[in-house]
């Protein structure tokens, strides 16, 4: 080994490119690639040394001819020991004195364990790369000490496998060892030895093959497996449940140069290949039967002629070929050339059938003491194998023709296409490639693109993992394409949405799922069964983008908001406005964005993708089908005409309404666009492009992208009647990609053109980053309008509420209440409620980065008088303000989810507001591990201004094992009452351990979830730590109206089917034994997740989710027996 697995920063300079440390004691790569030499040649007599300066020999022992062979598999076997965790090289192998003659100041490298116990989720890689065939490397196999591998069993697996089992062309099978590529009986690959047709002398076997086989049966590092189940085989729908059982390790081999060259003629009924041979024999009177003779070595080689047909075939050719008559070392002179002629079916004279080759061997030079046979290896005929038809005695020199008369004449042989009675093997690296993984061909190697045809792609059944490159021009790009696919072996989901609040037979989810550093995305439709048990994937939507040419893409023309023409374009050269073109740069780049792949690298300039959809990080996927908004329910406050039209539009049978339309799901990706994708079959019908991001696009076409942030908002939709009918609107925000909301009339999805691009929405001062969804609500005034906080990072950087006209013909103006609070403050996503039924929004609350909880009272019919609820003198108050417990001053945590409302507690006014704190949006947050808190506030018409003093604490008083025989790792609450009758504002549970005395830096950073007077918290605990997933999670259900733990369980821990007391916490309290239902379950192998989505199965319920490890969860949770109490919100936020 010449160096421990690390960044290449020791020995290139990342600021000038420069290789370092190279000096004659520098370890390193480069530095070792730089010393080698060829260490065997003596200058003086012009031979080879190392006990390999003689001509002829026919063997040679470890340590001799050291110039030669290529021990593929025995430094596979090295590599599988250094990852075992080995800490020292094989002895045969270590660079010791010997070694130091042949190759000076040869670096000795001290392993360093490449997966310590912290990285035991690394996915390690391996790259095969090499020049020729393996050689010599059957003999050093064994005494590696990793348990369980068996080398000869492994490569017997894999010719069994493939159905090894007859007569091959090899050089030996451990019974005959003539050396030739002749036909021998084979029954166990383990056996074979000597690769045809190119080195069947030089004793290269298939073990290497088996080696890698080993990635798929054996496990490196069995002391990582508890680690590894909980993070891989928790849940059934992990893409990577094979990790869980072994160590993850992926290899591909490079192929480089031939051993030989070989020329692949095509013939009518397939292909013939053949390769220049060669033997010499010491004894220079030897004849064709004689014993002795051995393979020459190539020194040159020359095609002197070749003609081509029409459609640029070789139909035929000349060629010459120069040798040296020993195998190894001695001069590595000329001794001898021969020559190749080749004609195909009528290019021959006479001609002969199209179906056949004709190849003629001679001698043209000679000049040594040594015999020597010449001819030619042939493949691809019903008569494989090798001809040696010329013989050359011994001394018999000649320098030009004709060739003396002991030299046997030109000599032809005619093959026709067809299969041998001796088949041909693949190469080593051709199996090693393919059974180092189970999926070894789902992708076509000309395209990169997947296929959906099985286990081989049809017409091309070349392993993934397998890369020739016979120009070495093409070594980049295959490298580029290795270290591609090995840096997206793994992934991570950012969120799941279905089209069911409740389980049935077409119940679905949907999980985004994104690839880094390549950044493309996945959106999958996935099936639940009855059990609520994802299924097998129904679609994918990456996959399914129709071509560039028929996508219907739209974008914005950049003109202000409230313009009465349309803004909306055509996302095509032609249409863009000038500034547009300006920052795209050219229509090939523009083509490149609607996905058009053909100038992408290596035959263009652009960045390769193997999917068209961008990750998904931020934005939740959004279903639309046939909601229910209840504008046409007795009591809402619409005219009539429109809730009659209401009904109509969600129940017609006839023109667009719920019922015909398609059903849809919305999502946001960061390759530039907005996606709109047909339910049934995950086709996208359409795509957005907001003005906003336009500026940036250019980047994803560099080859040398940097992961930027586009469409990265959540999309929300509603419905409003606007003008003379009712339609559907989606909203869409940037998130972490820009400053701007969007209106889109998704009524028709199928009839989606420029016109129905409503407005796309910015402000220069207010408006930041949007991290939540924008909402679509009818107010007092008696106009619809869109609803969101102003976001993070605006020029003010005060926290804002925006309300937008939907309708930007009425001249209505945009309405924004500025709490004057900042700086760097923000609005999260508001909560809207309408108070007395009538389906039009009376307030809104929403909370910001200073921790302030804002109530916006929004009842009065004109909408200037629209402002904060709460006020000190004449500015505006918050509700409450949460802090966390330091004396003497408090540190304001910050609220950046939405919030929850629900009823009051009996005999008190107003509404129960949920909420929690902590802020995750970006890497600097990871590391703030400030105490951060769950709250239930009363709004009981009052501001709050003694802070968590007015609020009842609860915390948590157990944390670990649910028991003795359940290492589940749990959290229990403790139920305080709450004295809401003597003035008690609500209640608040610090997200702080019984174990430990300081905060660890959970926090909740997604919406709460109100379920049967439970209240659901998802918190996650952001970690740094490379085998985390990026932290952990927790899910939580405490009593809404105390916060306190509940007093019946709802986690099914026993698997029984039941909630009862055998699902309990048992543990010790203070010395005494102690059983509570469970609160908390921690998610220890998930990574970090969302709030989850509800599936309703009656008494049972299924909390579903996605974390960043990139699997599914499914927490089975208790129900109701009865009709679920619906939330002030659901009518908002179906």
């Amino acid at each position: 080994m010449t160096n421990n697995a690390t960044t290449a920063d020791d020995e290139i300079s990342s600021t000038t490119g420069q290789f370092i440390n190279q000096t004659t004691t520098s370890t390193g790569i480069i530095n070792t690639i730089n010393r080698i030499r060829i260490s065997g040649w003596d200058y003086s007599t012009g031979k080879h040394q190392n006990s390999c300066n003689s001509p002829g020999i026919l063997t040679f022992t470890d340590g001799q001819c050291v110039d030669w062979g290529n021990p593929l598999a025995e430094m596979y076997l090295e590599t599988l020991r250094y990852f075992a965790g080995k800490t020292s090289p094989t002895t045969a192998f270590d660079s010791d004195s010997t070694e130091q003659t042949h190759l000076p100041s040869l670096p000795t490298v001290a392993w360093v364990d490449p997966l310590p116990s912290s990285q035991w989720c690394a996915l390690s890689n391996t790259v095969v790369l090499s020049t020729g065939l393996n050689s010599f490397d059957r003999d050093q196999l064994t005494g590696h000490g990793i348990t369980g591998l068996d080398v000869v069993s492994l490569t017997n697996a894999v010719g069994t496998a493939e159905g090894v089992m007859g007569t091959y062309l090899i050089g030996s099978n451990g019974v005959t060892s003539d050396n030739q590529c002749s036909g021998k009986s084979l029954s166990s690959l383990s056996d074979a030895s000597g690769i045809c047709p190119e080195v069947p002398s030089l004793e290269g076997g298939y073990g290497l093959a088996g080696l890698a086989y080993a990635n798929q049966t054996l496990d490196l590092r069995p002391l990582y497996q508890t680690n590894r189940t909980i993070r891989w085989g928790a849940a059934s729908t992990n893409p990577n449940l094979a990790f869980a059982a072994r160590q993850p390790m992926a290899t591909y081999s490079v192929a480089l140069a031939e051993s030989l060259p070989k020329f692949e003629i095509p013939v009518s009924g397939g292909t013939v290949t053949f390769l220049p041979a060669c033997q010499a024999n010491s004894t220079g009177t030897a004849t064709a039967t004689s014993s002795g003779w051995r393979v020459c070595s190539l020194t040159d080689l020359r095609v002197t002629s070749l003609v081509t047909n029409g459609s640029g075939q070789p139909i035929s050719g000349s060629l010459d070929a120069a040798w040296e008559d020993s195998t190894w070392g001695n001069d590595y002179d000329m001794d001898g050339v021969s020559q190749l002629d080749f004609c195909v079916g009528n290019a021959c004279s006479p001609s002969i059938a199209t179906n056949s080759i004709k190849i003629t061997a001679q001698a043209t030079r000679a000049a040594a003491g040594h015999a020597l046979r010449f001819g030619y290896i042939v493949t691809g005929t019903s008569q494989d194998g090798t001809y040696l038809d010329i013989l050359r005695p011994g001394g018999e020199n000649f320098t030009s023709l004709p060739a003396p008369s002991t030299v046997t004449v030109p000599t032809s042989r005619t093959f026709t296409t067809g299969t041998s009675t001796a088949k041909l093997l693949e190469s080593p690296l051709w199996y090693a490639a393919k059974y180092a993984r189970s999926d070894w061909d789902t992708k076509s190697n000309a395209t990169g693109q997947p296929t959906a045809s099985g286990t081989c792609m049809p017409g091309d059944c070349i392993p993934d993992n397998l890369f020739k490159v016979t120009n070495p021009a093409g070594l980049f790009d295959a490298l580029g394409k290795v270290f591609e696919q090995a840096a997206n072996a793994d992934a991570s989901a950012s969120a799941i949405a279905s089209n069911s609040t409740r389980l049935d037979t077409n119940t679905h989810i949907y999980q985004a799922v994104f690839h880094s550093p390549a950044w493309t995305g996945e959106l999958k439709s996935i099936p639940l069964s009855s059990t609520g048990v994802p299924g097998t994937m129904i679609w994918e939507a990456g996959s399914l983008i129709p071509a560039a040419a028929s996508r219907n893409i739209k974008t914005w023309n950049g003109q202000a908001w409230n313009v009465a023409t349309s803004g909306g374009l055509d996302f095509a050269w032609g249409s863009l406005t000038t500034t547009q073109q300006t920052s795209i740069g050219n229509s090939a780049v523009l083509s490149y964005l609607r996905g058009d792949q053909t100038n992408e690298k290596p035959s263009g300039p652009y960045r390769k993708r193997t999917t068209l959809l961008g990750d998904i990080v931020n934005s939740d996927p959004h279903y639309v089908a046939m909601e229910s908004y209840g504008y046409d329910q007795p009591g809402s406050g619409l005219a009539a005409t429109e809730q009659a039209a209401y009904t109509t539009y969600r129940t017609g049978s006839t023109g667009v309404t719920k019922v015909t339309r398609k059903k849809m799901l919305y999502a946001g990706a960061n390759d530039g666009m907005l996606h709109a994708f047909n339910e049934a079959n995950g086709i996208e019908l359409f795509g957005y492009v907001p003005n906003a991001v336009v500026g940036n696009l250019s980047k994803l076409s560099d080859p040398h992208y940097q992961h930027n942030y586009y469409v990265d908002g959540s999309p929300n939709s509603g419905d409003a009647y606007l003008g003379s009918g009712w339609k559907t609107v989606l909203l869409g925000t940037l998130g972490a990609g820009g400053k701007a909301v969007f209106a889109l009339d998704i009524t028709d999805p199928d009839s989606f053109d420029a016109a129905k691009v409503m407005w796309e929405f910015t402000d220069a001062s207010d408006l930041g980053n949007i991290m939540g969804r924008a909402h679509v609500a009818r107010m007092n005034d008696g106009n619809w309008y869109a609803v969101f906080g102003n976001g993070y990072n605006s020029s003010n950087q005060h926290s804002v509420l925006f309300i937008v006209p939907l309708d930007k013909t009425l001249g209505l103006p945009v309405r924004k209440i500025d709490t004057g609070v900042g700086s760097d403050n923000g609005l999260s996503e508001p909560a809207l409620l309408d108070d007395d039924g009538d389906r039009i929004i009376d307030t809104i609350y929403a909370g910001d980065l200073k921790g302030n909880l804002w109530k916006f009272d929004v009842s009065g019919s004109n909408a200037g008088t629209w402002d904060s609820a709460y006020m000190s003198g004449s500015t505006p108050a918050p509700l409450f303000t949460a802090t966390d417990g330091s004396t003497p001053t408090p540190v304001a945590q910050p609220i950046t989810s939405a919030l929850e409302i629900g009823a009051s507690p009996s005999g008190t006014s107003g509404y129960m507001v949920y909420f929690g704190t902590g802020k995750y949006l970006g890497n600097t947050d990871i590391g703030n591990i400030a105490t951060q808190t769950a709250y239930g506030i009363l709004d009981s018409g009052t501001k709050i201004t003694t802070g968590r003093s007015a609020l009842q604490s609860q915390s948590f008083v157990y944390e670990g094992p649910r028991s003795s025989t359940d290492t589940s790792e749990i959290r229990v609450v403790g139920a305080n009452p709450v004295g809401y009758a003597g003035g008690i504002r609500g209640w608040y549970l610090d997200l702080l351990s019984p174990n430990t005395p300081s905060a660890l830096g959970e926090r909740i950073v997604s919406s709460p979830l109100l379920r049967f007077g439970r209240v659901i918290l998802t918190s996650i605990v952001p970690s740094a730590a490379p085998c985390e997933q990026g932290g952990y999670s927790w899910i939580t259900e405490v009593d809404a109206l105390t916060g306190a733990g509940l007093n019946y369980s709802v986690f099914d821990y026993n698997g029984d089917g039941t909630f009862d007391a055998a699902d309990y916490a048992a543990y010790s309290s203070s010395g005494v034994a102690t059983t509570n239902p469970v609160s908390s379950k921690k998610l220890a192998s998930e990574g970090l997740m969302k709030s989850p989505t509800v599936i309703s199965a009656g008494e049972t319920e299924y909390k579903i989710g996605s974390g960043t490890a990139g699997g599914i969860v499914v927490v089975k949770e208790k129900g109701t027996t009865g009709s679920p109490r619906t939330s002030w919100r659901q009518i908002f936020a179906p």
